[in-house]
């Protein structure tokens, strides 16, 4: 599971995953922009600049959607709050540009 921001990351991890011959399926959250902006800027990567040309972002990386909040590194008083009380009651800290938008409720 990663967290997306710009989708290099997330892409990474999925062609790592892809070319080691991992049957692995990435899993990625989007904390900005819909799946369809990330596979399309992901897809041109791959093509434009990697020239890969025997599989697109969709076939290895499924991204979540959702979890955007009010935009990239802003956050809520309510999700702020509630890492606060995640991190006392667990022990346990996200980060609040990806961490918090894909796990608070």
């Amino acid at each position: 599971m990663a967290f997306v921001g710009s989708g290099a990351t997330a892409a990474g991890l999925a062609l790592g995953a892809k070319l080691s011959g991992s049957a692995a399926r990435v899993h990625a959250v989007g904390v900005c922009d819909s799946a369809d902006i990330f596979h399309r800027d992901i897809d041109a990567i791959l093509h434009d600049e990697m020239h890969i040309d025997d599989f697109r972002s969709r076939d290895i990386l499924h991204l979540i959607e959702g979890f955007e909040g009010i935009g990239y590194a802003l956050n809520t008083d309510h999700e702020l709050a509630w890492l606060v009380r995640f991190a006392r009651d667990n022990g346990v800290i996200f980060d609040p540009t990806y961490g918090l938008k894909g796990s608070a409720t």
